[in-house]
């Protein structure tokens, strides 16, 4: 499990599932750090980085939550607004691929029986919590 939390490099992620890779600079915000992607999306960072000032995030896609539009987060968490681009159903769970400005993650929702779904080319919020992105700068 090590291994698949916090992988070595980009490689390994991918080779133990999927991965959303965010490419950015490490930058600095007051006594924080943040990864400010290529799309312009910045994604706090909890854990001190390896002084790279390029580096990827990387985190699961059970990682990001669909939320409420304009409802709250838990805790210390990111939102991001995306427009549905591809949409597949596993069995027990829809696998969503979601533009965030210009950048593509994968959003995995739990199937409920009676509970609703989102359509390609939707609008939907998303949360991460910082505490789950892994930077990588190999």
């Amino acid at each position: 499990m090590a291994m698949y939390d916090d992988p070595a490099n980009r490689f390994v992620a991918r080779f133990l599932g999927t991965a959303n890779l965010l490419e950015g600079e490490v930058q600095g915000r007051g006594d924080r750090q943040v990864l400010r992607t290529v799309g312009g999306l910045d994604i706090p960072l909890h854990s001190a980085g390896s002084g790279a000032a390029r580096a990827t995030a990387m985190f699961r896609p059970q990682n990001l939550s669909i939320v409420d539009p304009g409802g709250a987060v838990d805790n210390d968490q990111v939102r991001f607004s995306g427009r549905i681009r591809h949409r597949e159903f596993l069995g027990n769970l829809i696998r969503y691929v979601v533009d965030l400005d210009g950048q593509d993650v994968q959003v995995d929702d739990v199937h409920q029986l009676g509970a609703g779904s989102f359509e390609v080319g939707e609008v939907i919020d998303l949360a991460l919590d910082p505490d789950q992105v892994r930077l990588l700068t190999a």
